[in-house]
């Protein structure tokens, strides 16, 4: 076995970034390659770690460097485990640490060892799972980890995937060529390092959950009146998105970003839920409480039902997308009955209630971000 053991450079502020969420002293990030998918007929040539300690962050790989090595760089990876809360990997959940259990049960069995499952002990964070519900949101054509990297602007170095390396490694295991030796390590040291880039999807994942604040607003007239409400993330983006779906519009960047809305300009209708109290004045086409009859005597009336028991209002209004809090109205028509799409009015009540205005674009932002139904 061979260990290669990597500081990385501390004038690099992306990589203090993950501090931000957890203490760096519970975190392991750790990735591995494989010679095979089934863990019962392959084996394991690297496991990769991330760790913070005294000096910075290091990268550590544990080479199988003669085939036979596997045991031990498990052994090793499991002592180093047990010293941490969390593990962050990318698609671990589903690959990696289900093989590297396998490989263990197997080694165990096989060889009469007692390397022990420090798995168990540790909380595992899969980047993976975090960004998949992202994925429409931000437009990315696959799940790939070099897919993602991309989005998030990071060049690699390594241009070989792990399948092609399978081959690598075992040539090597013959021609022992540093060329061979430097692919593979490149390969798994860019996934490494790639990890902490990844720590965006944490402010991501923060951002759906509705740590944010609002922070002002501007109609805009361009060839369709919309309104356009500015928020900060708590947590800096340290990338740029846009989602759309399909009306509505997020775009965020550092620590600002925005929803824009459509806006439409109109009578609307507010249905009131106890129509039984209230009477309905076809001349007027609008329901008034039974306590009001006394002073509409000059108007015909009739018991309101649920499909006309409401009054009319002409103003400025946007979609509610789902959001339950606020009066609702009603596109007015003939066959408006309270059941199509809610609005809410962009009253001076509404855009002076900054609570309630929060409340709103998290909303919406969870919606557009997870792909929730916004109608």
């Amino acid at each position: 076995m061979q260990i290669i053991d990597e500081l990385l450079p501390k004038e690099n502020k992306i990589y203090d970034k993950l501090e931000e969420y957890y203490d760096p002293q519970d975190i392991m990030m750790f990735d591995i390659e494989t010679t095979g998918l089934s863990a019962s007929s392959s084996f394991i040539y690297i496991i990769g770690y991330n760790i913070k300690m005294a000096d910075g962050w290091h990268i550590f790989q544990l080479f199988n460097d003669d085939g036979e090595s596997e045991p031990e760089i498990i052994s090793h990876f499991m002592r180093e485990l047990a010293r941490y809360k969390y593990l962050i990997e990318f698609n671990g959940d589903s690959f990696d640490v289900p093989y590297v259990k396998k490989r263990l049960e197997l080694i165990n069995r096989r060889q009469g060892l007692d390397i022990p499952d420090n798995f168990e002990k540790v909380q595992q964070i899969d980047l993976y799972k975090l960004i998949r519900p992202f994925k429409k949101a931000l437009g990315l054509a696959n799940m790939k980890q070099k897919t993602i990297e991309r989005f998030l602007g990071i060049d690699r170095i390594d241009q070989m995937n792990g399948g092609e390396l399978i081959y690598v490694y075992f040539n090597y295991l013959t021609d022992k060529t540093a060329h061979e030796r430097s692919l593979l390590l490149q390969h798994n040291r860019d996934d490494m390092e790639g990890m902490f880039f990844l720590t965006d999807i944490f402010a991501l994942k923060k951002l759906s959950e509705g740590r944010l604040n609002f922070s002002g607003m501007e109609m805009i007239n361009s060839n369709q009146l919309r309104l356009k409400l500015s928020f900060k993330p708590e947590y800096a983006l340290g990338l740029s998105f846009a989602a759309t779906d399909p009306l509505l519009i997020v775009s965020g960047k550092q620590d600002d970003a925005y929803i824009s809305l459509p806006v439409s300009k109109g009578i609307f209708k507010y249905f009131y839920k106890d129509y039984k109290n209230y009477n309905y004045y076809p001349e007027l086409d609008a329901a008034y409480h039974k306590d009001l009859a006394s002073t509409l005597t000059d108007y015909t009336s009739c018991p309101a039902k649920a499909s006309n028991c409401y009054t009319r209002l002409e103003g400025f209004f946007i979609k509610k997308y789902g959001f339950t809090e606020g009066q609702s109205f009603f596109p007015d028509d003939k066959e408006s009955t309270g059941k199509s799409d809610a609005y809410i009015e962009l009253s001076d009540e509404f855009l002076s209630d900054t609570e309630l205005l929060n409340d709103y674009i998290r909303h919406i932002v969870h919606a557009i971000m997870t792909g929730a139904k916004t109608r």
